[in-house]
């Protein structure tokens, strides 16, 4: 991720940014993302009504005069172009008019609350969608290393990308499962809850695949106690279904068995390693900056050094079988 501000005077529209620099961003991350003291809100192009009570997403479609920001290129050495075109008179950014509810696309927000901390991420449905990458549609998590961080994976194939808002094609319903992920280091009493906008007749359900309950998230929540380290997918599913879901689709694994990310300062690798298996991590220019033994065969944290930013690569070596990842530290 790297810094940019608007540079003019006045507001400018974020989706004519956006639009502008197409080509510029990563398309799983294809939105702009602002802090605000606390956790990192994106505001994407185009708009899916989702934007309004949403708190992973804003309000305002402007970025204010001097308003700092969040982009991911696509390489490295990318060029982010800003035109006068872009500018427009906008003194109260924050309180632009956004989608009414009326205009919402059929979906769900999932939160999940541990304590005072509220994390987010929403699904949407529409006739035009994928189950694969839809740039601007589907837009990836800027981690904020809270207490507790919620999450889905691609349905058709984990890329080891977090997503604060994936876009679904109407048809994904029934059988058919979203993986959501947890991340809490410190567990706890989680409760998850939604605000959600009919699919036809279908209601969202929550399954908890250790305790085997499906919850029907329109009519109530549902509270469980997490343990420590928590991390990733594998638990938690979510479904589109008329009638509680049997017979259920299990989500495609990676072909190499292994996802990779980071939450906070920590690198989450999860997957079956063997005995002796070694994690490295360098930097941009190749240089080795840690390397250690995973001691669980299953799900493994990597503390980072204290104050390391910026984009680094993982590598997993387990006998003969290497696996390579880029990862982000903010």
């Amino acid at each position: 991720f790297n810094l940019l501000g608007n540079p003019y005077t006045s507001s400018i529209s974020a989706s004519s940014f956006i639009e502008t620099n197409d080509v510029a961003f990563d398309p799983f991350y294809r939105a702009v993302y602002l802090y605000n003291g606390n956790t990192y809100n994106y505001i994407g192009s185009p708009v899916t009504g989702w934007d309004t009570d949403n708190p992973g997403s804003l309000t305002q479609t402007s970025i204010q005069a001097g308003q700092g920001f969040f982009v991911l290129a696509m390489v490295n050495n990318t060029q982010f172009t800003f035109t006068r075109t872009m500018q427009e008179h906008s003194p109260g950014a924050i309180l632009l008019k956004s989608a009414v509810a009326g205009d919402r696309w059929p979906g769900i927000r999932l939160d999940a609350k541990l304590g005072d901390v509220i994390s987010s991420s929403t699904i949407v449905f529409n006739g035009m969608m994928t189950t694969g990458l839809d740039p601007g549609y589907d837009v990836g998590q800027m981690s904020s290393g809270t207490a507790v961080e919620i999450y889905t994976s691609l349905v058709s194939k984990d890329n080891d990308i977090n997503f604060a808002r994936q876009a679904l094609p109407e048809s994904y319903t029934g059988k058919n499962t979203v993986p959501v992920g947890i991340d809490s280091e410190k567990g706890g009493e989680v409760t998850f809850s939604a605000f959600t906008v009919p699919l036809g007749t279908n209601k969202f359900w929550l399954e908890d695949r250790v305790t085997g309950i499906f919850t029907d998230l329109s009519l109530k929540s549902y509270t469980v106690n997490l343990p420590a380290k928590t991390y990733g997918t594998g638990r938690f599913f979510i479904y589109a279904s008329v009638n509680t879901p049997t017979g259920i689709d299990k989500p495609l694994a990676d072909e190499n068995g292994l996802r990779i990310w980071t939450a906070g300062d920590r690198v989450i690798i999860k997957g079956e390693v063997g005995d002796k298996a070694i994690c490295e991590v360098y930097d941009i220019n190749g240089k080795l900056l840690l390397k250690r033994i995973l001691p669980d065969n299953s799900l493994n944290t990597v503390d980072m050094p204290q104050n390391l930013q910026g984009v680094f690569y993982v590598r997993i070596i387990d006998g003969t079988k290497i696996v390579s990842r880029k990862v982000a530290l903010l």
